[in-house]
């Protein structure tokens, strides 16, 4: 049993990890776009694509 648990946690320590690395990567992401004023045009490159999504009679809503 205790081989057991020891595999969910580092699995959870795992999906935890990574989670983290990508939340810190958008963030920085994010950051480096809004000071070299690309914000903006990647928004509206997104933007269409997110309103197509979100129009979708099938699209999850929170």
């Amino acid at each position: 049993m205790r081989e057991v648990m020891d595999i969910l946690l580092i699995r959870f320590a795992i999906i935890v990890g990574l989670l983290t690395l990508l939340i810190i990567a958008g963030f920085t992401a994010a950051i480096v776009l809004k000071r070299r004023g690309g914000l903006g045009r990647a928004r509206r490159l997104v933007e269409p694509a997110v309103r197509a999504w979100a129009a979708r009679p099938d699209a999850p809503r929170p």
